[in-house]
């Protein structure tokens, strides 16, 4: 009888011991924060439609506060350009076109600091002097760097147009 309750207190004790430890799973739960994806993913494309109003209403600082102050711009038919020379690239286009676009954010991913989003477009950019509009059919890349103050910009810029060159002769 003796034995029965040693053994007793025995399993009682050890469970007791074992019970009240945290399993490994909750310890690493607990002990890392869980990064809301969700919420990353809608604050960056909270940002791509910023960029996509700035740019249709002609608003040039709008449009570069989206990206980093060390942006990477990487146009078609071009060399890659900074963030300086990008906005002396966008200049002529605002202040010689009235721009109207359509846009769709066609995927945005998130992993840890970074992110991205795929867009495509439809621009109509109508001369303000004479002329005719000019239609773009095309697509971007933002490669995105979450911030210290943990909001998001694009650190790269890649775009590039659908509709193919005109053919020379």
């Amino acid at each position: 009888m003796k034995k029965l309750f040693g053994i007793l207190f025995l399993i009682i004790l050890l469970n007791f011991i074992f019970g009240c430890q945290n399993q490994p799973e909750e310890a690493v739960k607990n002990a890392v924060p869980i990064a809301d994806v969700e919420a990353d993913k809608e604050a960056i494309k909270v940002l791509v439609e910023h960029f996509f109003a700035a740019h249709e209403s002609g608003d040039l600082d709008g449009l570069m506060v989206t990206f980093t102050d060390d942006a990477i711009f990487m146009p078609q038919g071009a060399g890659t350009v900074d963030k300086k020379a990008a906005r002396e690239r966008f200049s002529p286009s605002f202040e010689h076109f009235s721009l109207a676009i359509e846009s769709s954010i066609d995927e945005v991913a998130v992993s840890d600091n970074w992110g991205f989003a795929r867009c495509s477009y439809r621009l109509k950019a109508t001369p303000k002097a004479k002329g005719e509009e000019i239609l773009y059919d095309g697509k971007f890349i933002f490669i995105l760097k979450r911030q210290s103050d943990n909001s998001w910009r694009s650190s790269h810029f890649i775009w590039n147009s659908n509709t193919p060159p005109p053919e020379t002769e």
